[in-house]
């Protein structure tokens, strides 16, 4: 399976993970997770109905910031047309803008919760995923 990371993302921190998940791989025989950057694989500014159709029937997940994928009705249809499961990071409020040091919280502690999720949800799906509780289905 493979994990993007989208471009309002900050790829250090995809990076950091990807390190983090590799040496996990290691002591998992049965799922390999993949950690990757969207633009690095569809280029930097491709447009989310450019890119959500080419990840049909990959088994890709999204980390994401962009509300406007689960807001906007032709990326949502394009969302679960493509089969993909995507994880919204949030804060306490709609407002709060993230530092990268709240992403990393956030993502470190829910991080397990969304693999569970990955494994056993067929996509497509969407969760709010925030620091307290466990990640929150929203479609």
């Amino acid at each position: 399976m493979t994990v993007y990371f989208d471009e309002n993302m900050p790829p250090h921190l995809a990076r950091g993970f990807q390190t983090i998940q590799n040496v996990e791989n290691l002591k998992s025989k049965n799922c390999t997770i993949k950690i990757k950057l969207l633009k690095d694989d569809f280029g930097s500014g491709s447009k989310d109905l450019e890119w959500i159709p080419k990840l049909k029937g990959t088994n890709s997940f999204i980390v994401t910031r962009d509300i406007h994928l689960d807001k906007r009705k032709d990326e949502i249809a394009a969302y679960q047309d493509a089969g993909i499961g995507l994880f919204f990071i949030r804060g306490a409020s709609k407002k709060t803008n993230l530092t990268v040091w709240e992403m990393l919280l956030i993502i470190s502690r829910q991080w397990e919760e969304m693999i569970k999720i990955m494994k056993k949800r067929k996509p497509p799906f969407s969760y709010r995923v925030t620091y307290a509780g466990t990640p929150k289905q929203q479609r």
